[in-house]
C-alpha cells in the first residue's frame, strides 16, 4: 500500500461514526495480537460484567 493510499484510507476512516471507528480500531488492534484465546476473553468479558455490575471492591 502507498503512502497515498493509507493516508486515504485513513481519511475515509475519520469519516465513519463512532462507533463503527471503535469497531474498526477493535479490529485493527486484534489483527495485531495474533490469534485470540477465546477461554481468556470469556473469562474477561465475565469479569468486565461483573465489574460493572458493581460486585467486586477496590483495593485500598
Amino acid at each position: 500500500m502507498t503512502t497515498l493510499e493509507l493516508e486515504t484510507l485513513r481519511n475515509a476512516a475519520m469519516t465513519l461514526p463512532e462507533q463503527e471507528r471503535a469497531a474498526l480500531a477493535k479490529d485493527l488492534v486484534a489483527s495485531l495480537d495474533g490469534p485470540t484465546d477465546e477461554g481468556v476473553a470469556e473469562a474477561w468479558d465475565r469479569e468486565i460484567r461483573r465489574r460493572i455490575r458493581g460486585k467486586t471492591t477496590h483495593p485500598s
